[in-house]
Order: C-alpha cells, then sequence, then structure tokens
C-alpha cells in the first residue's frame, strides 16, 4: 500500500523512502543528452527559479530599508505629538475641573 512518499516492503518489513534527497553542498546539475549523443550540464529548472525568487527578495529588501527608516521617524514624530497632545489634554481636565469648583462656589453664593 503506497502512503505519501513510503511504501512498506512486505518482504523485509522496512519503510522505503521514493523521494530522492538532494544533496548538500550547492545546486544540483544533471546530465542531458545534446545534440548527436553529446553530453551537457544543466541547471535544473527549478534552480533557475529560485535563484530568481531569491534576487527578487533580495531586491524588495533593499527597496524596503529606506521605506522602514522613514517609517521610524514618522512613528518617533508621531509619539512626540502625542505626548504634546496627552500634557494639554491634562491642562484642559485640570482647567476643566478648576471651573467646575468655581461654578459650584459660585452657586452656592447665589
Amino acid at each position: 500500500m503506497v502512503r505519501g512518499k513510503h511504501r512498506l516492503s512486505l518482504q523485509t518489513n522496512k519503510m522505503d523512502n521514493y523521494a530522492v534527497p538532494r544533496q548538500s553542498g550547492g545546486p544540483q546539475q544533471r546530465v542531458v543528452m545534446g545534440v548527436q549523443g553529446q553530453k551537457m550540464e544543466q541547471d535544473p529548472p527549478h534552480d533557475s527559479c529560485l535563484s530568481e525568487m531569491m534576487a527578487a527578495i533580495h531586491d524588495l529588501e533593499g527597496s524596503l530599508e529606506p521605506r522602514l527608516d522613514a517609517v521610524a521617524v514618522d512613528v518617533a514624530l508621531l509619539r512626540a505629538d502625542l505626548k504634546k497632545v496627552s500634557k494639554k489634554v491634562t491642562t484642559v481636565k485640570t482647567d476643566i475641573a478648576h471651573l467646575q469648583s468655581t461654578s459650584k462656589t459660585l452657586a452656592d453664593q447665589v
């Protein structure tokens, strides 16, 4: 019975792996028979796609770094503005409390 990439061998009771492991140490080459039986080496197609994707990711990282720096500056400016607004809100709350106590005092006098 076949499930996934493994097959149970009835004779040896061992698992056989159908997947061919990729060897580490760089991109693999495959030999292709060329014109008139000459051997040619060719990169597997997925390696070229992978290198193109890695180059695109590197380009995106390079273009995003200045944008991230600009966002960090904007965040710092917004935090400073938020502190100023917070101080003003505290001042307004204090003024409101003072006006309420003054109006209560005036109401008591009338």
